[in-house]
């Protein structure tokens, strides 16, 4: 986007920059016309540069836009920005234009390092199991989980944001969140991503506020793969002594390799937290 900020994309005003990164822009706005609640613009990074890769955006935006759920940031509107560099048009890059959520990502409300209890995990994990399965009704599968993007307003409502700008099934690398690629099930890391494989990040989420770190130590892509599916998961009850026999298997079962192995919804994988939190299972 270079280093000024637009005074405006689409019908929007731009008011300030929130946040620049590898992940892209992010702009507080308002309507230009309807001037009463503000809003975030998120400029993806990379230019579409094939047709393809245009229609991709605007057909999942369009989808998007249509989840409509108490967990989930609304997307209000979305387009494609022309871009130009040196006074020539360049390839435009997508945008979403989202409902503006005052508070903190649960990165900072469960930090890292720290082992936290199984029931205040619980907390979390239901209404962001909620609003996943919601969406994978609307066959619309996230594809970029990862902390940053589940957000706490300031009336403590968890807030599901971030999803993947192009399908995932037809996303390359270099359109992934390189934050989401730790959180990626294996199947998704080989470029096959069902939605079974946001239970899997989910889970690595899970599994992180539970323990305190990652069970995999990779931070590159391949290795991690290579660690998921040949090397044994580091046993949650080893590193946090509250985590109950029960709750350990749930999580195992939801981090299997094999998305075949895993349960079958998304919300079946909370429920049975749950259930192994009362003593149930």
């Amino acid at each position: 986007m270079g280093d000024a900020a637009p005074q405006h994309i689409g019908s929007f005003a731009i008011i300030r920059l929130l946040h620049d990164g590898p992940d892209g822009s992010v702009y507080l706005g308002k309507h230009q016309v309807r001037t009463k609640n503000y809003i975030t613009i998120h400029v993806y990074p990379l230019p579409l540069t094939t047709d393809e890769a245009r229609e991709a955006f605007l057909t999942r935006a369009k989808s998007l836009k249509k989840l409509k759920h108490r967990n989930i940031a609304e997307v209000v509107d979305y387009g494609l920005l022309a871009g130009e560099a040196n006074g020539e048009q360049q390839s435009p890059q997508g945008y979403l234009v989202m409902q503006y959520v005052t508070g903190k990502s649960i990165r900072e409300h469960f930090p890292a390092g720290q082992c936290q209890k199984p029931d205040e995990v619980k907390r979390i994990l239901s209404p962001i199991a909620d609003a996943l399965q919601y969406a994978h009704t609307m066959h619309i599968q996230h594809g970029a989980l990862h902390p940053g993007n589940i957000l706490l307003d300031e009336s403590r409502q968890i807030l599901l944001t971030g999803f993947s700008p192009i399908p995932p099934d037809l996303s390359q690398p270099q359109y992934q969140e390189p934050a989401a690629m730790l959180y990626m099930a294996p199947e998704q890391l080989q470029g096959n991503p069902t939605l079974t494989s946001d239970q899997y990040a989910l889970a690595v989420m899970v599994y992180e506020w539970l323990c305190g770190h990652h069970p995999y130590s990779a931070t590159e892509r391949e290795t991690l793969l290579q660690q998921q599916l040949h090397e044994p998961l580091p046993a949650p009850r080893g590193l946090n002594n509250d985590i109950s026999p029960a709750v350990e298997q749930v999580l195992i079962k939801a981090l299997a390799p094999d998305p075949a192995e895993r349960f079958s919804h998304t919300h079946t994988f909370a429920y049975e937290y749950l259930r192994a939190l009362m003593g149930f299972s």
